[in-house]
Order: structure tokens, then sequence, then C-alpha cells
């Protein structure tokens, strides 16, 4: 949306893409964009939407509205929010509400814009109360309890789904 790309180089758009892919994708159990996370930035979205998407889909599990879930957040260069919000129970849900009204209610009740994602996790503050960056890269993405987006404080908000 916001025309031509003009600032790529090394200087833009660098790190070591491509490293980690199975362990940034659960260990090839989910999707992933093509770009490893260790190699970018919290400020952009393949990293900080990796981290509200699995905040999302893990609350949902707690809530009880599934057994599974997999949530796919779509951003465009120069929009805040993302341009598409899609919730996926693989047909594990539990409660009334659909796939499509997760969906629906998560691009509600959210703003995910990188600004609250960084907020929301303290991307910008880690330190040793929290997670280390250099933690995050050795032991991967997602599963540490010490994680700012492994927390399950949306559960209720989910629960009113029920």
């Amino acid at each position: 949306p916001t025309g031509r790309y003009v600032n790529h180089s090394s200087l833009h758009d660098s790190g070591l893409t491509g490293r980690k892919l199975i362990v940034d994708s659960f260990g090839g159990y989910s999707p992933i964009g093509g770009g490893a996370q260790s190699s970018k930035d919290y400020t952009k979205v393949d990293r900080s939407g990796l981290y509200a998407a699995r905040y999302i889909a893990k609350n949902i599990v707690a809530a009880g509205l599934a057994k599974k879930c997999i949530v796919q957040l779509s951003y465009a260069i120069g929009v805040a929010k993302p341009v598409s919000v899609s919730v996926d129970c693989m047909g594990t849900n539990l409660g009334a509400a659909s796939d499509d009204e997760l969906s629906a209610f998560v691009l509600e009740k959210f703003p995910l814009t990188p600004r609250w994602i960084i907020d929301k996790f303290g991307l910008d503050r880690p330190g040793k109360g929290s997670f280390l960056y250099a933690d995050v890269a050795a032991r991967g993405q997602v599963g540490n309890d010490e994680y700012p987006w492994e927390q399950l404080d949306g559960v209720e908000l989910f629960r009113a789904l029920k």
C-alpha cells in the first residue's frame, strides 16, 4: 500500500534470515511466513506478530474453546492493523464459537498494532525478570512460560464466548 519498496539492502533487511526456521515454526508443526524470527528485531511484525498470534491461540485453548488453534495475522507495509485475522481450530472447537466468530472476536478485542504488541509484551524492555532476546534465540520463540507472550491473562475475555 505504500508504493515502491525503495529501501532494500543489507542496511535495511539484515540478519540471519533462514536461521532456525524449524525451531521458529514449533518444530515444523505450525506454518511460518518464510523468514526466521530470531533474525528480526521486535518492531517487525514477522516477529512481534508471531508473539501476538501465539498469545491469542494459547488463550483460546486455555479458555476451553478448542483443543488446538492456529492464529494467522497478515500485515501490509504502512498499515498498522492487520489486514486479515484468521483463527483455525482445525475442527477441535469445543464451544459455541466457530472459527469465523473467533476471528471476528480477535479483530474486535485486540488492537494488534505493532505498538500494542510491543507494549503488551514489553518487547522494548527485555530483562532478567521477563525474557532476554539471547535466550529466545537459543531456546526458541515459544514454549517457555517465562515469556510474556506465553501468559494466559486473556482467558476470561475468551470465556465470554462459551
